[in-house]
């Protein structure tokens, strides 16, 4: 599976305001229901907080990668967000984060979902492609550039 096939372009955000971590992590996963692939949004906010609360999804140079299996989802589905002021997520560099992806799976799909979050963490933890998305100025932008990333690999 792809990025852009469980990133829609509705469940992109940039420029987004939040104050701390727990308001991000919930308005994620309120911007993935956008794709209508989530069965119990109540659910998916509880067990996003409580992976939190078990280790760090910081996974540093300014990027989250919050992650949950869960039959709360019909299928795979995210959502990603460029924030407009860096927040405190107790990343393990120690650094704010400014761009999350939440990428949510179905509890049997561990295969994919250890793919996704594997070719993601290579994605955003490389600087050029963190400058690129920085350079974006619609949720279009985005889309574009994981499908280039998808396209080039």
């Amino acid at each position: 599976m792809k990025l852009n096939e469980v990133l829609p372009i509705d469940n992109i955000e940039l420029n987004l305001k939040v104050k701390n971590k727990k308001e991000l992590l919930i308005k994620m996963c309120e911007i993935a229901r956008r794709s209508g692939k989530i069965n119990n949004l109540d659910e998916i906010k509880k067990q996003v907080l409580e992976r939190e609360e078990f280790m760090t999804t910081g996974i540093g140079n300014g990027v989250a990668l919050p992650h949950s299996k869960t039959n709360a989802v019909k299928c795979s589905v995210a959502s990603f967000a460029i924030l407009e002021n860096a927040i405190n997520f107790d990343s393990i560099d120690g650094q704010p984060v400014k761009y999350i992806y939440l990428l949510l799976d179905r509890e049997n799909n561990i295969g994919n979902h250890v793919r996704l979050l594997s070719k993601l963490s290579r994605i955003l933890n490389t600087k050029s492609y963190r400058e690129e998305l920085d350079k974006c100025k619609t949720k279009e932008d985005v889309f574009s550039f994981f499908t280039k990333i998808e396209e080039n690999e």
